[in-house]
C-alpha cells in the first residue's frame, strides 16, 4: 500500500509540475523512484539563461571607423560618451573586469527568427561558426568576443543555422544591434 501511494504522490508532483510552462520538464530527470526504498526525489532543473545582464552593451575600442573589421566585448557603461569626453564611453569589461574607454557602445538583442533576413547586419559569436547553441555556455556567452557580419543566407533555418558572411551560425546565438551602424 505504502508503494501504491508513493507512485500516487510522485504522479500528482509530476503533473503539477508540468503545468509550469516556464519549467523545463523531463520525466526521467525529474523524478525518480526508487522500487527498492521507495523513495521519490525531485530534481528542478534550471535552464541555462544565454542573454547579456541589464545595461550590458557590446563595445569596442576599435581606432579604424569600420565597425565590421572591430572585436566588440560585452561591457557596462560606467560613463557615458559626451562631447568632453571626445565621444568615447567609459566601460567595464565583463570578460576581465577592466575599466577602458571605448569609441563604439553598441546596445542590442537577441535575434529573432524573422528578423534574420539576407542582407542583414548582425552580431555574431566569434570562432563559433557551425556549433549548435547548446555547445556554448551562459559564461562564454557573455565573456566572448564578438563580430559584425551580414546575413547572406537564411536556407538552412529549418536547421537552426543563419549564413553569415559565408559562415553557418546557430541563429539562436546571433544578436542584433539596436542601432544602424555604417
Amino acid at each position: 500500500m505504502k508503494k501504491f501511494y508513493m507512485a500516487v504522490a510522485a504522479a500528482a508532483v509530476l503533473a503539477a509540475l508540468a503545468g509550469c510552462s516556464s519549467l523545463p520538464v523531463d520525466a526521467g530527470s525529474l523524478m525518480s523512484v526508487a522500487s527498492a526504498g521507495s523513495t521519490v526525489s525531485a530534481v528542478a532543473q534550471k535552464a541555462e539563461s544565454k542573454d547579456f545582464k541589464s545595461g550590458e552593451v557590446l563595445c569596442s575600442d576599435g581606432t579604424d571607423n569600420d565597425p565590421t573589421d572591430m572585436h566588440y566585448y560585452v561591457a557596462k557603461v560606467m560613463t557615458p560618451a559626451t562631447e568632453a569626453t571626445k565621444g568615447q564611453a567609459e566601460v567595464l569589461f565583463v570578460s576581465d573586469g577592466k575599466k577602458q574607454w571605448a569609441s563604439f557602445v553598441v546596445p542590442s538583442h537577441k535575434a529573432g527568427k524573422a528578423e534574420l533576413t539576407v542582407g542583414k547586419q548582425v552580431f555574431r559569436l566569434n570562432g563559433w561558426s557551425g556549433h549548435e547553441e547548446k555547445d556554448v555556455s551562459a559564461e562564454h556567452y557573455r565573456q566572448s568576443s564578438w563580430k559584425l557580419g551580414t546575413v547572406t543566407s537564411t536556407d538552412e533555418m529549418f536547421k537552426n543555422f543563419v549564413e553569415i558572411d559565408g559562415d553557418k551560425y546557430d541563429w539562436r546565438l546571433v544578436r542584433v544591434p539596436d542601432l544602424p551602424l555604417n
